[in-house]
C-alpha cells in the first residue's frame, strides 16, 4: 500500500539536517529529519509536500551548513508563529549559506607566458573552471576571503569603492578627460598589451557621488583612451573624478589577489599560503537570498549565522539575509543572529523588510559585508529596531523611508565608510522617530535626515542620550519638530562641524547635549537651545553671525580629549553640569516598550552611560 503524506492539525517541531537528513524522512523527530526545510525549492518527498501550520518550530541543526534559500510559504496566526529556528537543535548555530563550491585544481604557473605575462609568475597558481564566474562575487580559498585584481591598490580592499584611493582623473592639474563611455589619459597608457584589458573592468565616479562598476569594451594606444560601456549617468566636469581598473591579470601583484578569464574559464591567484593549495577549495557567494519572507506574517526567524549570498541576480531581492517582498506582513520577530560576508550591488539591507507592522529586530550582528546596508525599513509602522550590532559593511547601517512610530534604540553601529555610508538615515516621509542609546563610531555621516518640504509628512523625532562619533547632518527639506537631547555629538573628521544643518528646519530643539561644533543656515528663530556643553565652535558661532550662548550653556574645549572614545568607559571622570529637564518632551505615551523614567528628573548634560559592546 502506498503511504500518504498528510499534514497534522496541532503545531509540532520539525527538524532539518542538511548534512544527514532525508527529505523521505518524518521530519518529527531528531532521528528523521528532513534535509531541506518548507520553502527551499529543492525539498522534495515529505519535506516538499508539508503544509506549515501555526505554532510550527522548524529546526535546524547547529553547527550545519545548510546550502540553499528559504520562501517561506506560509505564515502562523497572532498567538502561534511559524518559527524558523537555528539554535534550538545541535550545537552551536546553524549556518543558512549561499555559497558554492567551484571545481578548481591549482597548479604553479610554468612560466610568464603560462600566466598571461605576469612578472609575479613564479608565486601564481592557476585553476581551470567549468562554468562563468562574476569576478565581483566574493571569493574564498579554504573560508579566507581573496580579492579581485585592481589598480590602483587600496588599503583595505574590503572598500572597493572608496575613490580616495582611486586614479585622479581631471581638476586644475590632471588633464586626464572622462565621457560618458571613455576614459582619455593624459599621462598615456601602462605598457601592457591588449589581451591584458580583455577581461577588464573599470569603477567610475560620476553623478550623483556614485561608484560604478562597468565593463571595458576595448582601448586605442594612439589616442591613449579607454572605452567601456556606459554606465548611464554623466560625469563630473566641474571638479576632479576618479576612476581603478580591475580584472587585469597584470594587476595580480601582491598575495591574496585573483585574476579570472571568463572566455578561456580560467582563474589566475596569487595565494597568502601556497604550501597548502594543493588541498585547498575555492567557494564563491551564489545564492541571492537567505530568508525570503514573502508576505508571510505571523513569523520568528532566530539563531542563525546566514552568509554568502550575493547581490548580481535579476530583480532588487538579492545579496541579502532576510528580506520581504512587495506583499505587506505583520507580526515579525528577527533575533539573535549572526550575518557575515554578503555581497550587494544596489545596497540592500541585510535585513530589509517594506511594507511592514509590528516588527521587532533585535540582537543581530551584521558585518563584512561589500556594499551592503545593515537594517532597511520603508513604507512601515510599529517597528522596534534594539541591540544590534552593525560593523563593518558598505552602505547605511539603518535606514528608514516612510515610516511611523520607529523605536531604534541600543545599536551599536561602526566602521561604515564607503559611498552613502551613513550611519542612520531617515528620509522623505517619516513620523514619530526615537532614536535613543545608540552608538555611532567612525561613522563620517553618523546621522542624515531630511524631509519632503512638507512638515506634515515629515515630523517628529526624538535624538536622545546617542552618541555620534561623526558628523549629524541634515539635507533640508523641512523636517519638523526635531529634538536633540542629551546626545554627545563629535566629528572627528571634520572638527568644529559636528552638526551641519544648512536649511531652516522648523521647530528644533537642542537641551543638554556636547556638540564640536554647529552649523546652522539661517540662523534659525522658532529653536530652543539651553544647557548645551560645546567642545569647539564652528565660523558661524559667533557674535559676527548672530550667536550668543544659550542658557545654561558653556563652552569646553579641552572636553574633546577628556571623553573621545568609548564614552562610558570615561563618563565619570568628566564634570558635565545639570541639564535641563526633558522629561515633558518625550514621546512617553507613543513608544511604551521603552523605558523613559531615568528621564523624570534633570540629569547631566551628555549621555548617560552606554555599555562598550
Amino acid at each position: 500500500m502506498a503511504c500518504v503524506w498528510t499534514t497534522p492539525a496541532i503545531a509540532q517541531d520539525l527538524f532539518v539536517d542538511f548534512e544527514k537528513g532525508k527529505d523521505s524522512n518524518s521530519g518529527i523527530t531528531k532521528s528523521a529529519p528532513w534535509q531541506h526545510a518548507p520553502g527551499d525549492a529543492n525539498a522534495a518527498s515529505n519535506a516538499g509536500s508539508y503544509k506549515l501550520r501555526p505554532g510550527d518550530v522548524v529546526n535546524f541543526k547547529g553547527g550545519v551548513e545548510y546550502l540553499g534559500s528559504i520562501a517561506i510559504p506560509a505564515g502562523g496566526s497572532d498567538s502561534q508563529p511559524i518559527t524558523y529556528k537555528g539554535n534550538g537543535w545541535g550545537e552551536g548555530r546553524a549556518i543558512l549559506s549561499g555559497a558554492k563550491e567551484l571545481k578548481a585544481t591549482f597548479t604553479p604557473c610554468a612560466s610568464a607566458s603560462d600566466c598571461h605575462n605576469n612578472p609575479n609568475w613564479e608565486k601564481l597558481f592557476k585553476s581551470s573552471l567549468e562554468e562563468d564566474v562574476n569576478p565581483f562575487t566574493p571569493m574564498f580559498l579554504s573560508d579566507r576571503r581573496v580579492w579581485i585584481a585592481r589598480e590602483p591598490n587600496q588599503p583595505d580592499p574590503f572598500w572597493f569603492d572608496d575613490y580616495e584611493h582611486y586614479n585622479v582623473v581631471g581638476g586644475d592639474v590632471n588633464r586626464s578627460v572622462m565621457g560618458a563611455d571613455y576614459l582619455t589619459l593624459d599621462n598615456g597608457l601602462d605598457n601592457t598589451d591588449e589581451k591584458n584589458w580583455q577581461n577588464a573592468r573599470i569603477a567610475v565616479w560620476m553623478k550623483p557621488n556614485l561608484v560604478l562598476l562597468t565593463e571595458v569594451t576595448g582601448i586605442d594606444t594612439a589616442s591613449n583612451t579607454i572605452k567601456f560601456n556606459p554606465p548611464g549617468n554623466d560625469p563630473y566636469t566641474d571638479r576632479e573624478s576618479y576612476y581603478a581598473l580591475f580584472n587585469r591579470p597584470s594587476d595580480v601583484d601582491q598575495p591574496g589577489e585573483y585574476f579570472i578569464d571568463n572566455e578561456a574559464r580560467r582563474i589566475v591567484i596569487w595565494p597568502e599560503n601556497p604550501e597548502t593549495m594543493e588541498n585547498s577549495r575555492l567557494y564563491i557567494n551564489e545564492l541571492a537570498a537567505g530568508f525570503n519572507i514573502n508576505g508571510s506574517s505571523n513569523l520568528v526567524i532566530e539563531g542563525f549565522h546566514i552568509r554568502h549570498y550575493f547581490g548580481d541576480h535579476d530583480g532588487w531581492a538579492s545579496g541579502t539575509a532576510i528580506i520581504n517582498s512587495d506583499h505587506p506582513v505583520r507580526n515579525v520577530v528577527i533575533r539573535d543572529n549572526y550575518i557575515d560576508h554578503l555581497r550587494s550591488v544596489e545596497g540592500i539591507g541585510a535585513i530589509q523588510l517594506h511594507k511592514a507592522q509590528d516588527v521587532v529586530v533585535s540582537n543581530n550582528t551584521v558585518t563584512n559585508s561589500q556594499k551592503s546596508s545593515g537594517i532597511r525599513f520603508g513604507f512601515s509602522k510599529d517597528i522596534i529596531i534594539r541591540d544590534n550590532v552593525i560593523h563593518k559593511i558598505g552602505r547605511t547601517g539603518i535606514r528608514l523611508i516612510e515610516t511611523e512610530n520607529i523605536q531604534v534604540t541600543g545599536n551599536t553601529l561602526s566602521d561604515i565608510l564607503g559611498v552613502h555610508g551613513n550611519g542612520m538615515s531617515v528620509y522623505l516621509k517619516n513620523k514619530a522617530i526615537l532614536v535613543a542609546e545608540n552608538m555611532f563610531d567612525n561613522v563620517p555621516f553618523a546621522f542624515t535626515y531630511h524631509g519632503t518640504g512638507n512638515i506634515e509628512e515629515a515630523n517628529s523625532m526624538w535624538l536622545l542620550s546617542n552618541i555620534f562619533l561623526g558628523r549629524v547632518r541634515s539635507w533640508g527639506s523641512q523636517f519638523g519638530s526635531m529634538h536633540f537631547l542629551h546626545n554627545m555629538i563629535l566629528a572627528e573628521v571634520e572638527p568644529g562641524k559636528s552638526i551641519q544643518i544648512p536649511g531652516h528646519e522648523p521647530s528644533t530643539v537642542f537641551k543638554n547635549n556636547i556638540i564640536d561644533g554647529l552649523i546652522v543656515s539661517p540662523a534659525p528663530e522658532d529653536w530652543v537651545f539651553s544647557h548645551n556643553i560645546y567642545s569647539g565652535l564652528s565660523w558661524l558661532q559667533s557674535s559676527k553671525y548672530g550667536w550668543t550662548l544659550e542658557p545654561g550653556g558653556d563652552i569646553d574645549e579641552g572636553i574633546t580629549d577628556e571623553i573621545w572614545g568609548f564614552f562610558s568607559e570615561k563618563q565619570a571622570n568628566v564634570a558635565r553640569g545639570q541639564g535641563d529637564n526633558i522629561y515633558k518632551l518625550l514621546p512617553v505615551a507613543r513608544f511604551k516598550a521603552y523605558d523613559f523614567s531615568h528621564w523624570k528628573e534633570a540629569r547631566a548634560i551628555g549621555p548617560r552611560a552606554i555599555p562598550s559592546p
